[in-house]
């Protein structure tokens, strides 16, 4: 790994895997449970100075990373509801770099964006409540990567995707920019 990919992949790529088992789904979701209020931890009092930091030169700031985590993630939420109400359906892809361009982007504070994830990933965990095997194994195509992912792959990829924006808030604020 270079050394820019380890500042953009600082907990490492993400792996898909074709199964997860009971629990390797439950670990996922705790993730999804405890991440929101890590990074609200995190994020608690920072000034706005240090909301523009970013983990490497020319990347998102804290703010930015924050954000995308929000739309990111209400971007699974919808992809989980249509894979579990519709049979393979094809998802909507969306421009995360033209979205981080966008008005909210600065007129939402870091701290609302933290309880607006917080709410996302409850509505994900009550969402996969009673769930089987038969509804983790659903899936959705993905237009722009051209693929097929189930459920257990989307929740696998979301729980990395919160790890990894939490480390790269983690590294902004010690990062010397």
């Amino acid at each position: 790994m270079s050394e820019i990919d380890k500042l953009r992949f600082p907990i490492g790529y993400w792996k898909k895997q074709d199964t997860y088992t009971k629990f390797e789904i439950e670990k996922n979701i705790k993730v999804l449970e405890d991440v929101p209020r890590s990074l609200g931890d995190i994020v608690s009092g920072i000034s706005e100075a240090e909301e523009n930091l970013t983990y490497r030169k020319d990347s998102w700031t804290v703010k930015e990373v924050v954000n995308h985590l929000v739309d990111s993630h209400m971007n699974s939420y919808i992809r989980f509801k249509l894979g579990a109400t519709e049979k393979s359906p094809t998802i909507k892809t969306y421009d995360e770099n033209l979205w981080a361009l966008t008005n909210d982007y600065n007129a939402i504070s870091t701290k609302d964006c933290v309880l607006t994830l917080r709410l996302i990933h409850n509505r994900m965990i009550a969402l996969f409540t009673n769930w089987t095997q038969e509804d983790w194994d659903k899936d959705f195509y993905h237009p722009g990567r051209d693929e097929i992912t189930n459920m257990a792959q989307n929740l696998g990829l979301y729980a990395w995707h919160s790890e990894h924006h939490l480390t790269h808030v983690k590294i902004a604020l010690e990062y010397d920019n």
